[in-house]
């Protein structure tokens, strides 16, 4: 019970982490959809790698492949419905992979969960789990497993840019939740290797936990200088105002009679006995 209680908290901080990724994301959606979709997106990416994490490593990637495209079409299908739009799904499917990026970059404000605008996020989220619980289950390196999560945190705070309000408890919670996961004691997959210094004489062995502390101090002050350099630099961008990666993407070009119906009333006229419109009710 108690080895079973000790490889919880890894998991459970990766899953949160890209919860709480999709909650930053989702402030410029339209309703919860999107959270949903990448809740069951990180449970499933590291479930997936933790049933694993006792076949061989080049196995882990095609089965959580097939568990990601199984997730995307149930996904993809509740989006579209969400939306209402016809057609199968291999054509909603196949649409939304080419249009995924700039029709999640060029939509308004909220954005309308749909096949093409949650595509994106979900294989992203998915991935992210895959990644981190790779590194920090099986590799032991939970720290570096930290890294996927992050990136897809930082891109939806890009994404959102200066559309919402700052993410301030969503980022405190994210960093809340790696030190947790950061504090919990991990076990590396393999056989236990124990005290690498337990064998040799007590002289080598005071010398070696020496240079341990050594190493172990100079990180700390790596990263306490490095934090004394970059607070000046992190401080004076917290008034700045966040780059809209909107502005980058070239909208969809649309006819000028698509922009304004009413122009198609002045052809009519030339030719009345052709139908204009139908109405349905």
């Amino acid at each position: 019970m108690t080895r079973v209680l000790g490889a919880v908290p890894v998991p459970l901080a990766l899953i949160t982490m890209i919860v709480l990724a999709g909650v930053v994301l989702d402030r410029v959606y339209a309703g919860s959809l999107l959270t949903r979709l990448l809740v069951g997106a990180a449970v499933g990416s590291v479930l997936v790698s933790v049933a694993a994490r006792r076949l061989a490593s080049w196995l882990v990637a095609p089965l959580s492949v097939l568990a990601l495209a199984g997730w995307t079409a149930l996904a993809l299908r509740l989006a579209a419905a969400h939306a209402e739009l016809p057609g199968s799904l291999g054509a909603v499917t196949a649409d939304a992979a080419r249009n995924a990026i700039p029709r999640l970059l060029t939509a308004m404000i909220p954005v309308e969960p749909a096949p093409d605008t949650v595509l994106l996020p979900l294989v992203a989220a998915w991935l992210a789990g895959l990644a981190g619980a790779e590194v920090a289950l099986r590799a032991g390196r939970v720290l570096l497993g930290y890294l996927p999560p992050a990136l897809l945190y930082a891109g939806a705070l890009y994404v959102v840019g200066p559309n919402a309000q700052p993410a301030i408890w969503p980022t405190v919670a994210f960093a809340a939740v790696a030190a947790v996961g950061l504090a919990a004691p991990s076990r590396r997959d393999g056989p236990e290797t124990g005290d690498p210094s337990a064998g040799l004489a007590p002289a080598v062995r005071a010398a070696v936990r020496v240079r341990l502390l050594a190493a172990g101090a100079a990180g700390v002050a790596a990263v306490v200088g490095l934090a004394a350099l970059l607070a000046p630099v992190v401080a004076g961008q917290v008034d700045d105002r966040p780059a809209d990666p909107r502005r980058y993407v070239e909208p969809p070009q649309v006819e000028s009679l698509d922009e304004n119906p009413l122009i198609r009333v002045s052809g009519w006229a030339l030719n009345p006995d052709q139908r204009l419109l139908e109405v349905r009710t």
